[in-house]
């Protein structure tokens, strides 16, 4: 699966859970959106690895506030997930580990509005 494909499943995941907040849209390196004010960030980390024979996929995300100094803290952090991946990726657990990780973010944006 493609960086871009990747992306686009978790702005899916991600819109799906805040149905009634902020608009969930992707930026592409060097957008320059990612520097508005008003903005908040959603970094989308993953990694896939051998583990044990078999393939870990590990994705992690942060939330960083536009134009926030870059060497603060993120300002809200996730638990990351992981999945076994045996043989191609299974879109259906791809897609409950991005709702598992972005679950929390939804969570708070709904008690803050």
């Amino acid at each position: 699966m493609s960086e871009e494909a990747l992306c686009r499943r978790a702005v899916a995941a991600l819109s799906g859970l805040v149905t009634s907040g902020p608009a969930v849209v992707p930026f592409a390196p060097n957008d320059d959106r990612i520097a508005d004010p008003a903005a908040l960030l959603v970094l989308l980390h993953a990694t896939l690895r051998a583990e044990d024979g078999r393939r870990l996929l590990a994705v992690a995300a942060t939330l960083h506030r536009a134009g926030a100094d870059a060497g603060a803290p993120p300002f809200f952090m996730m638990p990351p997930q992981a999945l076994t991946v045996t043989g191609s990726l299974d879109d259906a657990a791809l897609d409950a580990a991005l709702r598992r990780l972005f679950g929390p973010l939804a969570q708070a944006l709904h008690a803050n509005p």
